[in-house]
């Protein structure tokens, strides 16, 4: 459980059921000095790091610790930007209706759980064993990772978690003297920072194509997750005064 200023005095039962995606779209729990009394049933379900999204999509904040730090540090760098990607996915996925998890714009397309599938079933392979096995791992399938998504929410955040869990688990204990190091993806030879820029340029791409798809079906229901149109000199000047941050 993570600590933060507004922490509710209380813990919630964990037979209290999983929210729904309407929980999300409901503000009218700004009320009464009561803003988080209906997050009982996240934080005994979902755990940190969704509580957090929740809140964040709900009331349009950001989370401590979230803000741009200056660092010449390739590596502490490369990781906080592919946290951010992580969190943008998660604000994005939050927002749709459960039934739209499974939907494409059209039969050619990929659903939200279709990308999911397929980024976990990527990073499983890219970052296992990172430095001393070939990324693109002997019993991966890629084909398959377009076929039979996962059918459920809770499903889905589950895989997509564990997915980024084998990032982060690979790259928080390099140092830079790593990045110099060769490894192979597909047998040819990468540099670590060559493979970290390849693997983050490549979820970037598809997390961008979850918060389309997420846009598309929320609708009118949707909640900004960078600059709202006609609101770029607001966010300046709140970046300027440190009430924003950029990342």
């Amino acid at each position: 459980m993570f600590s933060l200023a507004w922490k509710p005095a209380w813990s919630a039962p964990s037979a209290i059921s999983v929210f729904s995606a309407g929980d999300f779209r409901d503000k009218s729990i700004i009320k009464r000095g009561e803003r988080f009394y209906r997050f009982a049933p996240l934080f005994a379900n979902i755990g940190e790091a969704n509580a957090k999204t929740c809140i964040s999509v709900l009331f349009g904040q950001k989370m401590p610790g979230m803000a741009l730090e200056f660092t010449t540090s390739f590596l502490k760098d490369s990781i906080e930007v592919l946290r951010y990607y992580k969190r943008l996915g998660e604000r994005a996925i939050a927002q749709v209706p459960d039934e739209s998890l499974l939907a494409g714009p059209d039969p050619d397309s990929n659903s939200i759980a279709i990308i999911v599938k397929h980024l976990a079933g990527n990073m499983r392979s890219r970052f296992s064993d990172f430095l001393t096995s070939d990324g693109e791992k002997p019993d991966r399938k890629q084909d398959t990772e377009f076929e039979a998504p996962p059918q459920t929410r809770a499903e889905l955040l589950a895989m997509w978690e564990a997915g980024w869990q084998h990032v982060f688990n690979a790259l928080t204990p390099l140092t830079e003297a790593h990045l110099s190091q060769k490894v192979y993806i597909r047998s040819e030879a990468h540099s670590v920072t060559q493979a970290i820029n390849r693997q983050l340029a490549h979820y970037a791409y598809h997390v961008g194509q979850i918060v389309y798809l997420a846009k598309h079906f929320a609708g009118a229901n949707w909640n900004s997750l960078t600059i709202p149109r006609g609101k770029s000199e607001e966010f300046t000047s709140r970046v300027a005064s440190g009430k924003a941050s950029q990342r």
